[in-house]
């Protein structure tokens, strides 16, 4: 009888020095953006979006517009679906993201964002993670940065850019702010 060892196949190995083979991605469609074209995979995009599954279900054109989105987002959305990392990601690319995310509901690129945010919080950039949570109706980035914003006012902290505050968020920070001082 063979040792569990013997029994499992021995994977080739790589050679050392060699690097490894980088996956080709095959596109099948375009998609225009507001000055750019950029190539896509339709399968790997509709695997992580029913919003572009359906988009190239309805259109079999083989090139489809969209607009009102920058190309800066759409680029780093299809390196996202096409299993790139992202890297380098501004507050401005990062609150982009967040909202093409839920609009086009691609949940783990929206989670990812999120998590990414959480981690780079700052009282630099919590407004605008804050408002950006807003729109992309994200609870856990609204909660951070609540919970950020109500220490630093507690601790007399400065926070920049809080004029620029969702006016609703504004006014449940005020609450929350009354209610634990009494």
């Amino acid at each position: 009888m063979k040792n569990r060892a013997e029994a499992i196949p021995k994977q080739p190995g790589r050679t050392p020095g060699r690097p490894r083979k980088s996956i080709e991605i095959v596109c099948d469609r375009k998609i225009e953006g507001q000055s750019h074209i950029f190539d896509v995979n339709t399968t790997m995009l509709s695997q992580r979006s029913a919003t572009f599954k359906q988009l190239f279900e309805v259109n079999m054109d083989e090139s489809i517009l969209i607009e009102g989105v920058p190309d800066r987002t759409l680029e780093m959305v299809i390196d996202f679906c096409h299993g790139k990392s992202l890297t380098e990601c501004s507050n401005s690319d990062m609150s982009s993201l967040l909202f093409f995310a839920y609009t086009w509901d691609i949940v783990d690129l929206k989670k990812f964002i999120e998590e990414q945010m959480i981690q780079k919080m700052t009282p630099e950039n919590v407004v605008i993670y804050a408002n950006a949570a807003i729109l992309s109706h994200s609870e856990i980035v609204g909660n951070a940065c609540k919970g950020l914003i109500l220490e630093k006012l507690q601790n007399h902290e400065s926070i920049q850019n809080i004029s620029k505050l969702d006016d609703r968020l504004r006014d449940e920070i005020i609450h929350l702010q009354y209610n634990q001082a009494s």
